[in-house]
């Protein structure tokens, strides 16, 4: 049996192949996040920073619901196994599990950055899948399945996230070229500062981009998935 690998172009390939007709369902999903992520930065921060905290707050209280309904609406896409209303009483039933879930993985990798750099990186990658796992599966918690599935493949998940993270950052430079001049002029009749308008920017550029970063983090997982898979298959009948 020849050696799985994970080939970042191919998925890349995929994700392209396949994101077009999902690609502004997951916008609009992603946008409540970005919305008030900016607003609390951007316009109540100076003037009223408990607001902007409160803002902050629910911000990253709905992002782990508001990516696990793109996951689902993703696996929907890709299997046709789930409905609207499925998608929807699963995200009800997992919606505390889910913000555990992120808060846990922060807390981890938040600790391993303090106590050294690596550890940090090492847990981020470990732990990658873990809202992935949560929504996906129903037999083991997110953090425990992510854990799983990224034994051994540690390199090649690393390098697979570092080559996305590199096309996503070089599409984003070139959109900033035709995109931050025409947000400059939306808002320069506004009272928004200089660096206010310099986070919108890159918060909209984020946006953007972010539905292909879900993509193929999805497509990653379940080729890890079938990897996975196919090695145990092999070790039962070997």
């Amino acid at each position: 049996m020849e050696s799985q690998t994970i080939d970042p172009c191919s998925l890349l390939g995929k994700t392209l192949d396949s994101i077009w007709p999902i690609y502004f369902p997951l916008l609009v999903i992603s946008s409540p996040t970005y919305l008030i992520n900016i607003a609390s930065i951007t316009l109540l921060l100076p003037s009223s920073p408990s607001i902007s905290v409160i803002l902050l707050i629910i911000g990253g209280l709905t992002y782990p619901l508001l990516f696990g309904t793109q996951v689902l609406y993703i696996h929907r896409y890709f299997t046709q196994t789930s409905g609207i209303r499925e998608i929807i009483s699963q995200l009800l039933e997992k919606f505390v599990l889910l913000i555990l879930t992120q808060i846990i993985v922060y807390l981890i990798v938040f600790f391993g950055m303090i106590l050294l750099l690596f550890p940090g990186f090492y847990m981020s990658v470990r732990l990658f899948f873990s809202l992935y796992g949560t929504v996906l599966e129903s037999e083991t918690d997110g953090i425990s399945s992510s854990w799983e599935l990224t034994k051994g493949h540690w390199w090649s998940i690393f390098f697979a996230l570092l080559s996305v993270g590199f096309i996503i950052a070089i599409v984003s430079w070139v959109l900033s070229l035709f995109l931050d001049p025409i947000l400059s002029g939306i808002v320069s009749s506004s009272s928004i500062q200089q660096e206010n308008l310099l986070i919108i920017q890159q918060f909209f550029r984020n946006f953007l981009m972010h539905p292909f970063a879900v993509v193929y983090g999805y497509l990653l997982y379940m080729e890890l998935k079938e990897i996975n898979e196919l090695n145990k298959w092999y070790k039962e009948n070997n």
